[in-house]
């Protein structure tokens, strides 16, 4: 069998779930769509730097959905996010998708996640966000020696990193350390400005954003601004504690049962490239994958946005349902 694969977005990120995917071990044709034609040319180039693999039996570029198979197996959604919600929605529309992967910010507006989610479920269509700290074996690690919906103190704190456009990463990955997703978020120790985001069209955000989950766990997430520093993370639980430098790829560990002997460890970082592959496999012959399901992280997304879209809002004085976060 020759499983059909779409990739929808073929700038920065996207190209890189395309080199991803060129290190399958699975029979595969791989359709890539881009309306721009720079975009594809870059993919194009970023394809040819990994090594030929035999399992690719066919790769298209090309601009169109109307264009794609129409029986796809996995669809990767890696458009920007002001987009993102009109591309599901016309793919779901016009083809055959058996499975879904979204990047993030997944929706700029709230009434496009209730929209999405109702044809996902119309539609029989799985889906998840990729978040991908869940893929890494380090953090697995970590995992095991914090309880299910244990109380956390998580501390991030670091230079202009891209809070708006990145936080969600790491909302997420607390929810995926204690297996907890209901978030309440506060934005009264942000920035008052509103930065313009490297990429035009978008926002940034500074200062810190404070969150609590409905166990009681603290989440303060900083960025400061001007700064270049990296963003080194904190989380202590009630038996351990870990500072992690992913810069630097490295962290330290110090649990009750060591009598709270500090341990230092490399943390391996993962790539898009090194990560793509595995899970579009697991997805294909098990149906399902580590990725954050898209009903869990829709629920955190709808608090995320909801949150910073009520800050800009107040912070510009002006009244939109759109958060422009890539």
């Amino acid at each position: 069998m020759v499983y059909n694969i779409a990739l929808i977005g073929a700038g920065q990120l996207g190209s890189r779930h395309l080199q991803g995917l060129k290190k399958i071990n699975l029979p595969v044709n791989i359709e890539v769509v881009d309306p721009n034609e720079e975009s594809l040319l870059i993919a194009k180039e970023r394809y040819k730097e990994i090594g030929d693999n035999e399992n690719i039996k066919n790769i298209k570029f090309i601009n169109s959905i109307e264009n794609l198979n129409e029986n796809i197996d996995l669809c990767i959604i890696a458009t920007n996010s002001n987009v993102r919600a009109f591309a599901t929605y016309q793919i779901i529309q016009k083809k055959k998708v058996k499975a879904i992967i979204f990047e993030k910010v997944l929706f700029q507006k709230i009434a496009d996640y209730e929209l999405i989610k109702s044809l996902l479920r119309k539609n029989n269509i799985k889906a998840w966000i990729n978040c991908p700290r869940r893929l890494f074996p380090d953090y697995a690690e970590i995992k095991k020696h914090i309880s299910k919906n244990e109380k956390l103190t998580f501390l991030l704190t670091g230079g202009n990193w891209g809070l708006g456009s990145n936080g969600i990463h790491f909302i997420d990955f607390l929810a995926y350390l204690n297996d907890n997703y209901d978030f309440k978020l506060s934005t009264s120790h942000l920035d008052k400005v509103v930065h313009d985001s490297k990429r035009m069209g978008f926002v940034e955000f500074t200062g810190t954003l404070q969150g609590e989950q409905s166990n009681g766990s603290e989440i303060i997430i900083n960025a400061r601004n001007g700064s270049t520093a990296p963003h080194i993370i904190t989380i202590m639980g009630e038996k351990s504690i870990f500072i992690i430098d992913e810069t630097n790829g490295d962290f330290k560990m110090s649990l009750l049962e060591n009598n709270w002997k500090w341990e230092n460890k490399k943390l391996k970082v993962f790539f898009q490239s090194d990560l793509t592959g595995d899970v579009t496999q697991e997805i294909l012959l098990k149906g399902n994958c580590g990725l954050t399901s898209f009903d869990d992280s829709a629920k955190m997304h709808i608090s995320y946005i909801s949150s910073l879209l009520e800050f800009y809002n107040n912070s510009l004085k002006i009244s939109t349902d759109t958060c422009p976060l890539t």
